[in-house]
């Protein structure tokens, strides 16, 4: 595996899924509820196509780098007539000034865990009990 492929191998993003009581907005009203209880910024909400994007500062910036956590959730439609939760987790950081960019980087812990929690929160136990 090259350095690069190795690197794209640890921003790879995996998708947590859920099923979804109730209809697609309640699921997403559910959703931008607790991405904002747990501080995130809505950067993006489309109630056209079910989807949010959130943001969070780790608060750890190094000189001109600030880290972010990043959520994108959205509602899927399936087949039977149900929905389903799927929440994304990534990270990126930006650097400003001469050297200015936007790189992926590793999910914190945290993120992570805010995903199962709001899986947990807004979605319905797979069996659907």
């Amino acid at each position: 595996m090259t350095l690069a492929a190795a690197a794209c191998a640890t921003f790879a993003a995996q998708p947590q899924t859920a099923p979804a009581p109730g209809g697609p907005l309640d699921a997403l009203g559910c959703e931008r509820s607790e991405v904002e209880q747990r501080g995130y910024q809505v950067v993006d909400a489309d109630t056209v196509v079910w989807l949010i994007r959130a943001d969070r500062s780790r608060g750890d910036a190094i000189g001109n780098v600030d880290a972010y956590d990043e959520l994108t959730l959205r509602v899927h439609s399936l087949p039977d007539g149900r929905y389903a939760l799927r929440v994304v987790v990534d990270a990126f950081q930006v650097t400003q000034g001469d050297t200015a960019g936007k790189v992926g980087i590793d999910p914190s812990p945290q993120a992570r865990r805010d995903v199962r929690e709001i899986l947990e929160a807004c979605g319905a136990p797979a069996d659907g009990t």
